[in-house]
C-alpha cells in the first residue's frame, strides 16, 4: 500500500516538473501577414529616416521598389544641395 502511495506521489510531482517546462508565457505564431507587416513598417521608417541601406535591405535587389529608393536617394542627395533641412513623410 504504501508503494502505491510513493509511486503516486513521485508521478504526481514528476508531473508538476514536466509542466513547467514549457515556454513561459503565451506564444503567439508569426505568420507570414505579421511578417509582411514588419519589414513594410521596417521599409517605411527607414525611408523617413534617409537611411537608405536599411530601405535597400527592406526590398529585393534589382526589382522595382529597390531602384525607387536608389532614385529617391539621388533625388534627396541633390535636394541637399540647395536645402540643409529635408523631411520625408511616409506612411
Amino acid at each position: 500500500m504504501k508503494r502505491k502511495y510513493f509511486l503516486l506521489v513521485l508521478f504526481l510531482i514528476l508531473a508538476m516538473f514536466l509542466s513547467g517546462c514549457g515556454s513561459s508565457g503565451i506564444v503567439t505564431p508569426v505568420t507570414d501577414e505579421a511578417k509582411i507587416k514588419s519589414v513594410i513598417n521596417e521599409y517605411c521608417l527607414a525611408i523617413n529616416d534617409h537611411n537608405w541601406s536599411k530601405a535597400k535591405n527592406c526590398c529585393v535587389y534589382g526589382s522595382g521598389e529597390y531602384y525607387k529608393v536608389c532614385y529617391m536617394e539621388d533625388m534627396i542627395n541633390t535636394y541637399h544641395l540647395y536645402c540643409d533641412l529635408i523631411t520625408i513623410i511616409f506612411i
